[in-house]
Formats: C-alpha cells, sequence, structure tokens
C-alpha cells in the first residue's frame, strides 16, 4: 500500500513512519524541513498549507500527523 504521511518529521509522525514501514508499506513522508533525511522512505519537502490534491494523488492512504 502507498502511504503518504504528512508531518513525518514530528513526534508521532516518526512513529507513524516506523510502523507502516515495519507493516511493509511504501511511505513518503511529506515534511516542510528541508533538512529532514530518511534513506528508508521517499520524502517530499512542502509545507502543509501548500498542499494540494495532485499532491495526494497515487496514495492508498493519507495520514496526517501536523499538529500545531
Amino acid at each position: 500500500m502507498k502511504v503518504a504521511i504528512i508531518g513525518a518529521n514530528g513526534k508521532s509522525g516518526s512513529n507513524l513512519v516506523q510502523e507502516a514501514l515495519k507493516q511493509g508499506h511504501d511511505v513518503t513522508a511529506i515534511v516542510r524541513n528541508k533538512g529532514y533525511k530518511n534513506g528508508d522512505v521517499k520524502v517530499v519537502y512542502k509545507d502543509v498549507f501548500e498542499l494540494s490534491k495532485a499532491d495526494l494523488e497515487g496514495f492508498d492512504a493519507v495520514i496526517s500527523a501536523f499538529a500545531a
């Protein structure tokens, strides 16, 4: 399953990334911080408020771990 995780670099988001990988999913991390590096997942650098419908197409699930 293709999974996108918004806010993947936060406390909850990083746990969700690890769990999704453990379950064998194809994970894409969506983060704002260009310093975020994770060799196990694809990374999209984009602010949550700039995401569009097109950015999220093709995923079977989108998880928001964005915290304000």
